[in-house]
């Protein structure tokens, strides 16, 4: 399950943050060679909240609990927030390790840098407001610790492991969107989700070349567009399916023009097939959750 979180100016206004992410941000500002000024660091302290905002709110839809620390002996998974705004997921334990992902997401691009490992093994319980050790992970220490989510008690390990794999992928495009948001100018358009962004994203994290993605997700498509046409309904996953209906032909017919309350004539039309998407409930849930505002804009 993924929930959605819109990503509104006055979520941050008057909400004060720890020293330590407050240092933080006064670090990435002077990184970034912005102006050491009110104005910048309002911009880097509203993204900040709107990434924790993010970070609560998906865990939370995937029924995950925050939690200060894990003690010795408890194997499951969990999904952690640094005090460097980076994010850390690793798998239950298992006899040969956990596998792990890490993804740093700089301010200024549209892919996230990220580290994995497999059989790696935590040299300490995780703890808020410490580092996480690891041994036999490509990643030895990662900055303190501010926000951990665990899967609740009885969660089977395959199920813990699909949890943890939906809410990295949706919080790192979700930080990644929050940073865009944050670095555009004059209020301009986010596009995020691009064909190029996905097959950079996909590249990253499955250490694959752009060029080993593009091939596959050009395949993918070309099999659902001729499953489509050949009168298959093709599924999407948890996406739902997609299929075409065939229209009825419709007569010609006399209409008044709403903008101007003429008569004019609408040409028939033959019977013709169209494209169609049939949403899974899973999805239609989800977006029935989405948050607007009263005039239906987000």
């Amino acid at each position: 399950m993924v929930l959605f979180l819109s990503m509104k100016q006055n979520q941050s206004k008057n909400q004060n943050l720890p020293r330590e992410i407050e240092e933080h941000l006064k670090k990435l500002m002077k990184s970034l060679d912005l102006p050491d000024d009110d104005e910048n660091f309002s911009r880097l302290h509203e993204a900040w909240i709107k990434k924790e905002h993010l970070f609560d709110s998906q865990t939370r839809a995937l029924e995950m609990e925050t939690v200060e620390s894990l003690p010795e002996g408890d194997g499951r998974g969990a999904i952690l927030l640094t005090s460097s705004g980076s994010l850390l997921s690793f798998s239950p334990e298992k006899k040969e390790g956990r596998w792990m992902e890490y993804a740093s997401i700089p301010i200024r691009t549209d892919v996230p840098d990220i580290l994995k490992g497999e059989k790696v093994s935590l040299t300490a319980p995780p703890r808020l407001g410490d580092p996480l050790m690891l041994a036999d992970a490509p990643l030895k220490q990662t900055s303190p610790l501010y926000r951990m989510a665990v899967c609740r008690q009885g969660i089977s390990a395959a199920e813990q492991e699909k949890r943890i794999r939906e809410a990295t992928i949706f919080l790192t495009n979700g930080f990644v969107r929050i940073n865009k948001t944050m670095t555009s100018l004059q209020n301009e358009a986010i596009e995020h989700f691009t064909k190029q962004s996905l097959i950079a994203y996909v590249a990253q994290r499955n250490e694959l070349t752009q060029k080993q993605v593009l091939g596959v997700i050009d395949d993918f498509f070309t099999m659902v567009e001729s499953g489509i046409l050949l009168g298959e309904k093709v599924p999407l996953g948890s996406l739902g399916r997609m299929g075409y209906k065939v229209r009825p032909p419709r007569q010609a017919r006399v209409i008044t023009n709403p903008a101007t309350g003429e008569e004019m004539t609408v040409s028939a039309k033959p019977s013709q097939a169209a494209v169609k998407f049939f949403p899974s409930g899973r999805l239609k849930k989800l977006a029935a959750t989405i948050p607007v505002e009263e005039d239906g804009k987000e």
